[in-house]
């Protein structure tokens, strides 16, 4: 048995217990808590395991950081259902931001005209109700394979610092260059709304090619989005 603190309890748990059937036994499963953790002060994945003595913090909506991973999972699954629609885009970046997320796509002409269906797909993925599953590269050169048909994903990695962890996040079929952490599975968003869609240049600056960048917002449920919208 280890024993865990939490902020206002204490846990003894089996050692190597799964931190997703801690979440379940502090009752912490509805949508919009247990999004993430915590540990020690440092911000963990779903994969990490417990020690004897940590100090856990379990994330919901209302943490600055809960938020920015339920929304970094949410441009992955705007990210999947594009790719379900528009085989020949290709992923770059897609990072959460103040109030919500947005993804950058090269090889991608859509109008809002195509929201309708790209949110119908995005329903279609959600309904699926994907694992988020961490993956750890040995090396840079691993890495580089696995992206070597993206000569975005590939600049990134080769700008990484040798010896700094390479990891990767897999939904489903969707598979994409990832510090993380993300949300145990996609079944916590419960509304999901494209706002906008415009041009960016990669990496910002004008040289470069112009992308595609679609935003949009999620929430653990519908009356959120109802009230976001409203405010808009």
């Amino acid at each position: 048995m280890i024993k865990l603190f939490f902020k206002d309890s204490e846990l003894k748990i089996e050692k190597n217990t799964p931190l997703i059937e801690i979440v379940k036994q502090l009752n912490l499963t509805e949508p919009h808590v247990g999004l993430g953790i915590f540990v020690n002060g440092e911000l963990k994945d779903f994969s990490y395991v417990l020690q004897d003595q940590d100090h856990v913090e379990v994330l919901s909506f209302d943490d600055p950081m809960g938020k920015k991973i339920f929304w970094h999972t949410s441009a992955h699954v705007l990210a999947q259902a594009i790719l379900r629609l528009f085989p020949d885009a290709t992923p770059t970046i897609g990072p959460p931001i103040e109030e919500g997320f947005y993804y950058d796509f090269a090889n991608l002409h859509i109008s809002i005209e195509d929201f309708p269906k790209i949110e119908k797909e995005i329903k279609a993925v959600l309904k699926e109700n994907f694992k988020s599953e961490k993956l750890v590269f040995a090396s840079k050169k691993e890495a580089i394979d696995a992206f070597k048909g993206n000569p975005y994903k590939k600049e990134i990695i080769q700008e990484i610092p040798d010896g700094e962890s390479l990891t990767a996040y897999r939904q489903g079929e969707f598979f994409d260059l990832c510090r993380g952490p993300h949300l145990y599975n996609l079944g916590k968003i419960k509304a999901f709304k494209l706002l906008k869609v415009s041009g960016a240049y990669w990496r910002g600056k004008s040289e470069n090619e112009m992308l595609t960048r679609i935003y949009g917002i999620s929430f653990p449920n519908k009356d959120m989005l109802k009230d976001y919208l409203f405010r808009l």
